[in-house]
């Protein structure tokens, strides 16, 4: 990768970072700053061993740690994986995160394989869990060992809800056949989001088995409604049809909803035949 091109995705990971900051307890603004500063005046090389002195440093901040780590994984030298794979030991979990963010970047072989032990780690913290499903869901491209690790997240019940969807949200990410078969299994999930997340995610993939839980997803009083206007995004673009529900972007009234709800309930029945095997 030519350095011009490194040091561009150096500053943009800062701003990630700093996009990122909610989740941290005390957001540092001198910990990014110092560097930015480095990056301006000494250029990328000078960045990665300050990020480097700050992730050694016993005395530095969980907030230097947490910027100084995406900066290590974008210099894609693997000789840096080993520092990567060590901050997932770090007893904060803002660290760990960053640790994965992190891995995103470097790509190497044994980054990649403890992102598959983080996320298939049962007794792992669920919010570092979804972190990995994420970072791999990006990286993942066609790997089916992902679509495995991924789904196998996904099916842990003993997690919040809310995390599962987001680990099925990113099963729905990869492109591979494997992460389509994985996706089935999550129609009938016992919570409506998951199941509405999985048929949404189908039907991105084409797969036209996901109409009659798209239908659900938007007839379920229990889906929220953002998710059922994702389920409508993806039925009208599946059937080529419009089901008026106008602006999907802002809650209608009752009276819009209702009507928009049984034209779909109409169509459905005229056309179930043809998706139900």
């Amino acid at each position: 990768m030519r350095t011009n091109r490194k040091i561009w995705i150096l500053g943009l990971c800062l701003a990630a970072a700093s996009a990122g900051a909610s989740n941290i307890d005390d957001y540092c603004p001198a910990a990014v700053s110092r560097f930015e500063q480095v990056l301006a005046h000494s250029g990328m090389e000078a960045t990665i061993e300050t990020a480097m002195l700050v992730l050694s440093n016993p005395g530095s901040t969980k907030e230097e740690k947490y910027w100084a780590l995406p900066l290590i994984g974008c210099s894609e030298n693997e000789r840096y994986a080993s520092n990567l794979i060590a901050a997932l030991a770090d007893p904060d979990w803002d660290v760990r995160g960053g640790a994965i963010i992190a891995m995103r970047y470097m790509r190497s072989e044994s980054t990649f394989s403890s992102l598959i032990d983080i996320v298939t780690d049962e007794a792992e913290d669920e919010k570092i869990r979804q972190i990995g499903t994420g970072v791999l869901s990006q990286i993942g491209g066609e790997n089916v060992d992902v679509a495995w690790a991924i789904a196998g997240a996904a099916q842990d019940t003993s997690q919040n809800s809310g995390v599962r969807f987001n680990h099925v949200f990113s099963l729905g990410r990869l492109t591979s056949p494997q992460s389509v078969i994985e996706l089935n299994a999550f129609l009938d999930d016992r919570d409506a989001n998951v199941g509405a997340a999985a048929a949404v995610a189908l039907a991105k993939h084409g797969v036209r088995k996901s109409i009659p839980y798209l239908v659900q997803a938007i007839m379920s009083p229990t889906t929220a409604y953002w998710m059922k206007m994702k389920a409508v995004r993806e039925l009208e673009r599946l059937a080529n049809r419009d089901f008026e529900f106008a602006d999907l972007g802002r809650p209608l009234v009752k009276e819009q909803y209702d009507a928009a709800q049984a034209e779909v309930c109409e169509w459905y029945e005229a056309n179930k035949q043809e998706f139900v095997q």
